[in-house]
């Protein structure tokens, strides 16, 4: 055999048989594996490549026999039968077990190697182009790394390879017309024949031998051979209430899954049965599933369903809102005729790089390396960054845009979804990690989190599929961490990028920081950080012992454990902070600080005095340039030790700034014999640390505003227009990030989206205690124009404020002088107003206000240098708004009448709210 038909299969059977058993030994320095082999004497040898401390390995060819020192080169079919007869290896078998076992690995192989011989050119173009959706399912060659015959189909031939995804090639559907006593199905707001007849308008499919008064039942082509030799479906043939119409409508093809299957001109993706073994357990489809799918589509449309997508807009799971199937005379759905209805979020858009997990993590199938990698050398390159910077850059991408919503939506809405390396499609845009797609709705469950979020979808009775947090932790780490996670982390360090242990330290340190945030539910986290194990599917034992693990009465039993590489191993957690950079900063420890970030580590000697925290040396290494910080990362350990007890100042030499920082000084810090002095008034107001825009000093150059410009001053009458500078645009996006030690959180500031926004702003306004106030208690048609016109006027803007991600608050900011506020004080042409709501009652309290209220008045002197002052005009009787004003020294300096209220103006310079805050340094002890 040579190394690219069919090595990479032995790969995926090593990776089982080394994971699951101990009777192996690793050499370093010859960089291999021995199998000693009691029975003849010799010890087997299989060298590698890459040995993971997480996931899976990468192998070398050829396998060799080994005895008194001398090799000689063995096939793998002979090392296979080797290895199952060695009861130390694979226990006490019996021959027709060990048979069925060598045969099912031997056809896995084959049906790679022949697979790998019909497309041979379009993989080698697979690593080195954009895949799209569909081409990226087809190009999982190797299939489940972990397991000893994952290309095995029971009953699959030669002839049925066009129904793989290996295969690239396409087929059309067999049709049957059914008599609809004869059918089952469920889907929301319209019935499932709908959805029938929708298809075949996407596809311009006409079933010209369709009966009058029957209705239409797609079935993949391989499975209706199989149910049509069913006698109860025989039998109803024959009685005519079902008439068979044949094979049409080319252009499907299967996803990685065999049984998902694809059409671009299709708005649906379909599931069926199939009664086919793959992997450990026979592929059927059964009610209790596609009505887990439908239960998660209404869940998915309550509040707090899309409370979640709005945190995570670029997270997209992918629906199965209900399903089809025959039925027996009791109106019982036959089950091997099942077909669920997955939306397709492809429609219209079929080149969009969306590629499957498994298939980025892939080993190169001619001993190459992965996908993954392929990606993150183009964006080193295109960026000019070193490999291991870019890979550093595209695993965070990973963990923000792929791993952080799954894990959220576990923590803090109680939605277990089981994310294999199949089931995540992970979207790319410019090589970079953008965004999710997960499918497989039928794999959810939920906690009791989301008995709490969902009380209306779920109802009184606990749903089938709930599972205490206790029990199930262990196997979501299994899917999400282990099958996933680690082997992207695998693939990343086997090409050589980057240590495999700096990812997994990255990755220990974002699960910290995830940690520290208010979680409904944090144990699966704490499960991650806590345990010194973890467990694993032992995949190979349970396909040895021809186990179908659907029918498994315990499926604990299957698992084993391995050493867990995430743990703190008892160590105290530290405070790890995103920096906007994306880099995570480590911090521990008092009086000597632990910093840690990107593969460096130190520690800072702290000398406390009165009024200032001095740095004065480093002890733990002698740092060098290659492991400095940047400025970004330095300015925020400089906050650590401002704001976790409550400094005043800090001060450290210049000498130190050179030694853990390359950037220069900053200019405008205070330096005074070889000291550089931070205050927190002056500190505060560099907008370098918090501000993801940069910040506005652009050329002056004024306009004026006639009154049908701004119609706000139109209509109060004041004046005829306005002189002020032309405004730049508006950020977008992600404007203002700072972590709270008094709250132990993050706070957020981003731009409104009409669209995704308007549910929870029309929730929002709608409140009586808001109403009362913002009289805005409109119908959500006459919100989203309000919203559009804010973000045309250039004089305004809206923004929305997040805790750790939850939304809490509405601002809108504006420029005073073209406000209507303007005719009524002498206001500067950079003075800022703000209108402000708080929409999530659990936010409501002083010790929230006084935390994103200094923040919002930060904002505003950060995003423009010029601005000198922020405003307000709260009612006169909203006396909670003025006092929290004047907590932040804004003075009120008169009221007045408006024409549909009586305001107060209150009125905060720079100088006075930066002073005033220096003497409320926010801090921990």
């Amino acid at each position: 055999m040579e190394h690219g038909q069919g090595f990479g299969a032995i790969q995926c059977f090593f990776n089982g048989l080394i994971k699951e058993t101990k009777i192996w030994r690793r050499d370093e320095t010859r960089r291999e594996f021995s199998f000693p082999l009691a029975n003849i004497g010799e010890t087997l040898i299989l060298p590698y490549q890459h040995f993971s401390l997480c996931g899976p390995h990468q192998f070398c060819y050829p396998l060799s026999l080994r005895l008194s020192g001398s090799e000689k080169e063995i096939s793998f079919d002979f090392a296979l039968s080797l290895l199952l007869a060695e009861e130390s290896i694979v226990g006490d078998i019996s021959d027709d077990i060990r048979e069925l076992f060598i045969e099912r690995v031997s056809q896995s192989i084959s049906n790679t190697q022949f697979a790998l011989g019909k497309r041979e050119q379009d993989i080698h173009d697979a690593f080195n182009r954009p895949l799209s959706f569909i081409d990226a399912e087809q190009a999982l060659l190797l299939g489940h790394n972990m397991h000893p015959a994952p290309k095995y189909r029971s009953d699959f031939n030669e002839t049925d390879f066009c129904y793989a995804p290996e295969s690239g090639e396409s087929f059309g559907l067999h049709w049957f017309a059914v008599k609809p006593r004869c059918l089952v199905g469920e889907m929301p707001n319209q019935t499932s024949s709908d959805v029938v007849e929708a298809i075949l308008g996407d596809l311009d499919i006409e079933l010209l031998d369709r009966p009058v008064g029957y209705e239409i039942l797609p079935a993949h082509p391989w499975q209706a051979k199989v149910f049509l030799e069913r006698s109860d479906i025989r039998q109803m043939i024959i009685d005519g209430d079902i008439v068979c119409l044949g094979q049409t409508g080319d252009g499907w093809r299967a996803t990685s899954s065999l049984r998902a299957i694809y059409h671009p001109d299709c708005r649906y993706m379909l599931k069926f049965s199939l009664s086919v073994k793959l992997t450990n357990s026979i592929r059927h489809l059964s009610v209790k599933e596609v009505q887990r799918g439908m239960l998660l589509d209404k869940i998915l449309d309550s509040d707090k369903g899309e409370e979640f997508q709005r945190r995570y807009p670029n997270a997209k799971i992918i629906r199965e809102p209900g399903f089809m199937a025959l039925s027996t005379a009791d109106e019982e759905a036959i089950e091997a005729s099942l077909l669920a209805f997955r939306d397709n979020p492809f429609f219209e858009m079929p080149e969009r790089q969306a590629m499957v997990l498994a298939t980025l993590a892939q080993a190169h199938p001619y001993g190459g390396d992965s996908l993954a990698s392929e990606l993150v050398r183009r964006y080193g390159q295109r960026h000019q960054l070193s490999q291991a910077k870019a890979a550093e850059i595209w695993f965070q991408a990973y963990l923000e845009q792929v791993l952080e919503p799954l894990l959220v939506a576990r923590c803090d809405y109680g939605l277990i979804f089981l994310a294999h390396q199949q089931n995540i499609v992970v979207d790319i845009t410019a090589d970079l990690p953008v965004g999710l797609f997960y499918r497989d709705c039928q794999g959810t469950g939920f906690t009791c989190a989301a008995k709490d979020c969902f009380p209306e979808a779920l109802g009184e009775q606990t749903p089938e599929n709930f599972m205490p947090h206790e029990y199930v932790n262990p196997y979501i780490s299994y899917y999400l961490i282990f099958n996933s996670s680690f082997s992207l982390i695998s693939a990343l360090a086997s090409s050589g990028l980057i240590e495999e242990q700096s990812l997994l330290t990255q990755m220990q340190r974002y699960l910290v920081n995830l940690g520290q945030r208010q979680w409904r539910d944090a144990s699966f986290i704490d499960y991650l950080l806590e345990n010194d194990e973890l467990i694993f599917k032992g995949n190979f034992f349970v396909y040895l012992s021809n186990i179908n693990e659907n029918s498994i009465e315990d499926p604990s039993t299957i698992y084993q454990k391995f050493p867990n590489p995430l743990s703190l191993n008892d160590q105290a957690r530290p405070l790890v902070k995103r920096l906007k950079d994306g880099s995570l900063l480590s911090l521990s420890g008092g009086d000597k600080l632990t910093v840690a970030v990107s593969g460096k580590q130190f520690e800072i000697e702290i000398y406390d005095g009165e009024s200032a925290v001095e740095l004065t040396g480093l002890s733990s290494i002698d740092v060098q340039v290659e492991t400095s910080l940047n400025r970004l990362q330095l300015l925020s350990v400089i906050e650590h030790l401002m704001f976790r007890k409550g400094n005043s100042a800090v001060t450290l030499s210049v000498s130190l700034w050179q030694k853990l920082c390359l950037a220069p000084i900053p200019a405008w810090v205070n330096i005074s014999e070889g000291q550089i002095y931070f205050s927190v008034a002056q500190f505060e107001q560099h907008p370098e640390l918090w501000l993801l825009k940069d910040n506005e000093y652009s050329p002056q150059l004024l306009t004026s505003t006639p009154p049908e410009v701004n119609s706000a001053q139109a209509q109060d009458g004041a004046i005829a227009e306005i002189t002020h500078p032309i405004r730049s645009r508006h950020p977008q996006g992600l404007c203002f990030k700072r972590y709270s030690y008094s709250l132990r959180a993050e706070i957020n500031f981003r731009s409104v989206c009409p669209k995704t926004d308007l549910k929870l702003f029309h929730g929002w306004m709608n409140q009586p205690r808001i109403a009362n106030f913002w009289e805005l208690d409109k119908s959500p048609e006459e919100l989203k124009d309000y919203l559009v016109k804010l973000q045309q006027d250039p004089h305004q803007y809206p923004i929305i404020a997040e805790i750790d991600g939850e939304a809490f608050g509405y601002f809108e900011l504006y420029w005073a002088k073209e406000d209507r506020l303007g005719p009524y004080y002498e206001a500067d042409d950079y003075d800022r107003g703000i209108h402000l709501l708080i929409g999530n009652e659990n936010y409501l309290g002083t010790r929230f206000w006084q935390v994103w209220g200094r923040y919002l008045a930060q904002y505003c002197f950060l995003e423009n240098s010029r601005t000198q002052a922020v405003v307000g005009e709260p009612r006169v009787d909203n006396i909670p708004m003025i006092r929290i004003w004047e907590y932040f020294g804004f003075k009120q300096l008169k009221t007045f009448h408006f024409p549909h209220k009586h305001a107060a103006l209150v009125y905060g310079s720079r100088q006075d709210f930066f002073t005033q805050m220096a003497s409320r340094v926010e801090g921990v002890n």
